[in-house]
């Protein structure tokens, strides 16, 4: 199942009167480097266990943490990351002619000391959206998104895969970041947190075997070219010179 999540902030924002489709400035207060977030799931949403939805959130945290440095923990006491939903009612942040499955605060919330301060994100169980939910997997990209904005990010611009595009389009895997998204982040908390492009790089592949032959062409012949040998149990790198290939 495909879920569709058009962000609530392409309404129009009240103070500013721009349309928040538009509204792709970054705001808000940031957290500091390596902040701890302790979430809690109040309530289930749709009909979705919340033990389910917690696995999601969990899944999503660790996207954000691999990328940013932040934590995130279950909370056993007072949370700083609240993850609430709708009541089964009409509620005008959710209107029935739009797809807007959640909302969340843009920044830091609450007092000037980062111990007061909080982040909320609120889900839709109103009727335009409780049966919605198809599964764990939307939560899980839209909380993606929506923690975008409890960081202070805005929506990214000109590219629909971003996972802070202004519609999320949930598919059959879960959503990761893109070039994008860390860009916009980079761009946001320059000089606070050093952002892990590394989230973007595939996992190597090891193989029980010698991979020789990589050889680069350059100037009319082929040039030396690092190669390396993973044995059983351990890997070794090594130089291969090749002189059996001639142009």
């Amino acid at each position: 199942m495909v879920g569709i999540h058009e962000c609530s902030y392409s309404e129009v924002d009240a103070a500013t009167g721009l349309a928040k489709r538009d509204f792709f400035q970054d705001q808000g207060r940031k957290w500091p480097a390596g902040h701890t977030f302790r979430w809690k799931v109040e309530g289930a949403i749709g009909r979705i266990p919340v033990n389910d939805v917690e696995i999601a959130v969990t899944h999503a945290c660790a996207k954000w943490s691999k990328m940013s440095g932040f934590k995130f923990e279950k909370a056993t006491g007072k949370p700083n990351l609240i993850i609430t939903t709708t009541g089964r009612g009409p509620d005008r942040e959710f209107p029935s002619n739009k797809n807007i499955m959640a909302i969340a605060q843009m920044g830091a919330q609450g007092g000037g000391n980062v111990d007061q301060q909080y982040g909320i994100i609120t889900f839709n169980n109103s009727p335009s959206g409780f049966h919605r939910w198809g599964s764990a997997r939307t939560i899980h990209d839209i909380f993606l998104h929506e923690f975008g904005h409890v960081t202070g990010l805005g929506h990214v611009r000109g590219d629909t895969m971003a996972a802070m595009a202004p519609i999320v389009q949930s598919g059959r895997e879960e959503k990761g970041f893109n070039r994008s998204d860390l860009q916009k982040f980079q761009n946001l908390y320059r000089n606070i947190i050093k952002v892990n492009f590394a989230v973007l790089q595939p996992p190597q592949q090891q193989y029980g075997q010698r991979r020789i032959g990589q050889r680069d062409f350059a100037g009319g012949e082929w040039v030396e070219r690092r190669g390396y040998v993973i044995g059983e149990e351990q890997e070794e790198q090594q130089f291969v010179r090749d002189m059996d290939y001639i142009f």
